[in-house]
């Protein structure tokens, strides 16, 4: 899987050159098959925010009301550990969500 904000223009070009056939299956998202390897290509930019509001944010650029709408769903599911994991990464690598007050601060408490 690659993921990518931007259009992959380039990328795309060469694929379709080599005669592999791409298919948007949702906006945004593109699947082919790579010799005997199924693959994928997510376009951020181009993804539904109310379908893949996760998907689409999995960067270090997250909107701080997705995050509010992404930490509210985790907060439904707090036995989820792999959902905390994933707030906790998209957290971690966006530095502008961590002030609070002037003070650092984590999504969820310490184990």
């Amino acid at each position: 899987m690659f993921v990518c904000y931007p259009y992959p223009r380039k990328v795309m070009q060469f694929l379709q050159r080599t005669s592999v056939r791409i298919e948007e299956s949702d906006p945004g998202i593109y699947r082919f098959r790579l010799w005997c390897i199924d693959a994928a290509i997510i376009v951020q930019s181009r993804l539904d925010s109310a379908k893949y509001l996760w998907m689409k944010n999995l960067s270090s650029n997250v909107p701080p009301e997705d995050f509010d709408l992404m930490a509210a769903q985790q907060q439904k599911h707090p036995e989820d550990k792999a959902l905390d994991d994933l707030i906790q990464f998209i957290y971690d690598n966006n530095p502008y969500l961590q002030k609070e007050g002037g003070k650092m601060c984590k999504v969820s408490s310490p184990d």
